[in-house]
């Protein structure tokens, strides 16, 4: 019993012995590597940065790092001032250093992000409030209906009419991101932006001329359409036709 007892306890200390030297050796791995070789700061994601972050709200999400300089990113910068005044270009990754060709000012983004003209059309932008706008979710690449609204006046009653379909935003200016949506009730309850801002679309001549005329005159409400969207019922509307 007691040489069973001695061989167990010498098991237990020849394991924690050995665990010991390994956790040195690999506590001590990173110095070995960098023995003898110049070492520079960077600055490393350890939290995914949404495109479009900018350079102040990142301090939660990136820290200090130390690598050899053979494996520093061209471009990889130490601080962030470096990039003062700057947004993400992309999204970032944790494990990732900090670049300087990943960052761009906010509008140069939007030029980078705003969408070609199509063949025969041109751009109009309207501004509309975020209740105008889909909740201000309205995004680049969306297919959108415009509804003209017009109050009462010498030409006649007040009226209302879908007057334009399948018109393609090419860019949004403004407040209009948002953080990540637990659900869809809580990002149009809660999350709204309240800052109006700018969509632009892309339209034939005569639509341009209808949607400066509503926006003067009215006003815009914008609608998400697929591109098989049914359009079958639409009707101006008046106050008579809306409680018959």
């Amino acid at each position: 019993m007691k040489r069973s007892l001695v061989g167990l306890t010498v098991a237990i200390v020849l394991a924690v012995g050995g665990m010991f030297v390994l956790v040195s050796y690999v506590n001590g791995a990173e110095q070995r590597v960098l023995a003898g070789e110049r070492v520079v700061t960077v600055l490393v994601v350890t939290e995914p940065i949404t495109k479009g972050t900018s350079a102040a709200e990142l301090s939660g999400h990136i820290a200090e790092r130390q690598v050899p300089a053979k494996v520093q990113a061209d471009g990889a910068i130490a601080d962030l001032s470096d990039v003062e005044g700057l947004v993400a270009a992309v999204n970032l990754v944790p494990g990732e250093q900090l670049v300087s060709s990943r960052f761009l000012t906010p509008e140069e983004l939007r030029e980078e992000t705003r969408l070609p003209i199509p063949d025969g059309f041109q751009r109009v932008a309207i501004a509309l409030t975020p209740a105008q706008a889909l909740g201000g979710l309205v995004t680049p690449g969306d297919l959108v209906g415009v509804v003209a609204s017009f109050t009462a006046g010498e030409n006649g009653a007040a009226s209302t009419h879908l007057v334009l379909n399948k018109i393609l935003v090419t860019n949004v200016q403004g407040e209009v991101t948002q953080p990540a949506p637990t659900d869809l009730e809580h990002v149009e309850r809660d999350q709204a932006p309240s800052q109006a801002f700018l969509v632009t679309v892309a339209v034939d001549a005569a639509s341009a001329e209808r949607l400066v005329f509503a926006a003067e005159h009215g006003s815009i409400w914008l609608t998400l359409q697929s591109p098989d969207v049914v359009t079958d019922g639409a009707a101006i509307q008046t106050i008579e036709k809306v409680f018959q």
